[in-house]
């Protein structure tokens, strides 16, 4: 599969600063570059799965992924898996259908899940 880069917004949780932080990834791996963290790779099953790992590691070192992959209410399915490789998942919100949505596509502050 063939490598794509994508930026997410990041924000500082100890004075809020806003920057963008470039991931590239190949379906199953995310390797993160930056300038203002260190730069380190991430793989799991799919996409989703190695996500979780980045999170872990931007908010333990102090930043907040601000994308729809560090929501608190996303989940994702085997059949969602197969068929997206953890690229898209389910908003649990049964009263709008459970919508779709992109891993990478910016999410508002309220719907980030911050890990303890």
């Amino acid at each position: 599969m063939r490598k794509t880069t994508k930026y997410i917004p990041v924000k500082n949780l100890m004075n809020g600063e806003l920057k963008d932080l470039a991931l590239e990834h190949d379906g199953c791996s995310i390797n993160m570059t930056s300038q203002f963290i260190d730069s380190c790779s991430f793989s799991g099953i799919n996409l989703f799965d190695s996500f979780k790992k980045l999170n872990v590691y931007l908010q333990a070192n102090g930043w907040l992924p601000l994308c729809n992959g560090a929501r608190g209410d996303v989940m994702l399915s085997g059949g969602l898996a197969d068929v997206s490789g953890g690229a898209m998942l389910y908003v649990d919100n049964k009263e709008e259908g459970y919508p779709l949505v992109y891993i990478f596509d910016t999410a508002q502050d309220s719907d980030i899940k911050v890990l303890a």
